[in-house]
């Protein structure tokens, strides 16, 4: 059914924006390459689509870059767009809370994903 929307999308000349909890990319690697393969945005959607707004800054982090990990192993790169899993708004990776977090307070809230902590 996937590959059917995103061929019906290209079709139209329309790009999509897919949100992939890490997960279902572990369980559907080629529909990560064929997303990209097709023009189409892959982001980050956390990576078993737990509460994130319950964890600590340690487990959102790892949440995100658990799925950052599998997007860049699939496509080579973390993606442009992260949306917190249970959360209602979708944000662009060079403002990553939990990035901004895990740096602490008066530093860049540009996202950190596959660098080590300060």
């Amino acid at each position: 059914m996937a590959d059917a929307l995103l061929a019906e999308a290209e079709r139209a000349g329309a790009r999509v924006t897919v949100l992939a909890v890490g997960t279902w990319l572990e369980q559907y690697p080629p529909m990560a390459q064929r997303i990209v393969r097709g023009g189409h945005d892959l982001g980050n959607h956390t990576m078993h689509h737990l509460d994130i707004a319950a964890m600590d800054a340690s487990g959102a982090y790892s949440e995100i870059e658990g799925c950052a990990q599998r997007l860049r192993a699939l496509t080579g790169s973390i993606g442009r767009w992260f949306r917190p899993s249970q959360t209602r708004y979708a944000t662009p990776l060079p403002s990553c809370p939990p990035c901004s977090a895990r740096r602490g307070p008066g530093r860049s809230s540009a996202c950190t994903l596959g660098t080590p902590a300060p």
